[in-house]
């Protein structure tokens, strides 16, 4: 199905189904450079129910939820050809099936949400939905899983009907690394079908959850941002391009710590396989110790809302065509005496 262009994000609405899990500091985690180019059905037919599926990549994104190793919600921006005829919805959350792609059986199923609808308005529009859970879900600790939207059929799409929004990898300055990956899955419930990577682009879909997080970013170019947020933290965060000079960036996000110290912790390693506690720190450590001590790559304080972001390396960055090979990086929240661990996020420039 064709893809159509993004409405503005004027909407704003709080689907808060959790109870007290909404009343806590939430903070979103994914590859939303914070811009959309188009909003898609990813192939899914107007007439058809389906879910369009964001990949969550074990190794690029290892201990989402991190210290508790769950998700409390989904953050998302969701577009409506005809707000006056609202859509039923769905949040999904699916494991891996071992082979690279969403387990779409029963048993692959995390978590399936009851029936959302946005509020009645006129006209077509687009906003930012936030839904909490009623109680939070376990994700795969280092593994790669799946965020969703399960959207209805609709056989006058693409007149009425919902979408998600998305940043295009071949649009502005969203991807240029040839090595990064697809990470959109779309899975036809009504004809029994899924497609695996099937576009070059990341659905505008996040994980919320009350930990701290850690986002790559990439310090693009100037001439190559044509007004898109910079740094950018979609895909490009995580898989930078070296030829292209974009340097290095982080987000630390914890509304749990305003107003205190956070650092930034990397090493030219993959992700540990066998993450581990060490007493006084909350959540577990992704960081391999004993090979390559890890070098302190930012350091300060978040601010009232708890958020802060650290250029390590500014555009023009270059280390030569091969650039640094694979960085995996972890902050700390807290400092000092309610240190917090965020997620790992590995950088790979190959």
């Amino acid at each position: 199905m064709p893809s159509l262009p993004p409405l503005p994000v004027v909407l704003a609405t709080a689907l808060l189904t959790g109870g007290a899990l909404a009343q806590l500091p939430l903070q979103a985690l994914g590859f939303d450079p914070g811009a959309s180019d188009l909003t898609s059905r990813s192939g899914l037919r107007g007439d058809h129910r389906g879910a369009v599926l964001l990949q969550m990549p074990g190794p690029a994104l290892a201990g989402v939820g991190n210290p508790t190793g769950s998700i409390v919600g989904l953050t998302l921006v969701l577009q409506d050809q005809d707000r006056g005829t609202p859509d039923a919805w769905r949040c999904v959350v699916l494991r891996d099936d071992g082979r690279g792609a969403p387990d779409i059986t029963p048993a692959g199923e995390l978590f399936r949400s009851v029936e959302l609808r946005s509020p009645v308005a006129v006209g077509p529009g687009a906003g930012r939905v936030s839904v909490t859970f009623s109680t939070p879900v376990a994700v795969p600790t280092g593994a790669t899983f799946y965020l969703g939207v399960e959207l209805p059929p609709n056989g006058d799409w693409p007149a009425d009907g919902l979408s998600v929004h998305a940043a295009e990898y071949a649009l502005s300055a969203n991807v240029t690394n040839p090595a990064a990956p697809r990470l959109t899955f779309t899975h036809d419930r009504t004809a029994g079908t899924l497609v695996v990577r099937g576009l070059d682009r990341a659905h505008r879909i996040e994980a919320l959850v009350t930990g701290p997080t850690l986002s790559a970013g990439a310090d693009v170019d100037p001439a190559l941002r044509h007004g898109e947020p910079n740094p950018n933290f979609g895909i490009r965060g995580a898989f930078p391009d070296r030829a292209a000079g974009d340097g290095l960036a982080f987000r630390v996000r914890d509304g749990g710590a305003v107003g205190q110290q956070f650092a930034i912790l990397g090493q030219l390693l993959g992700a540990n396989p066998a993450p581990f506690r060490l007493p006084g720190l909350g959540g577990l450590v992704f960081l391999t110790p004993g090979l390559v001590f890890p070098d302190l790559l930012g350091a300060g304080t978040l601010d009232a809302q708890g958020e802060a972001i650290a250029v390590y390396a500014g555009y023009p960055f270059t280390l030569g065509a091969s650039g640094f090979g694979v960085i995996s990086v972890q902050a700390i929240t807290g400092l000092f005496g309610n240190e917090r661990l965020s997620n790992l996020a590995v950088i790979d420039d190959r």
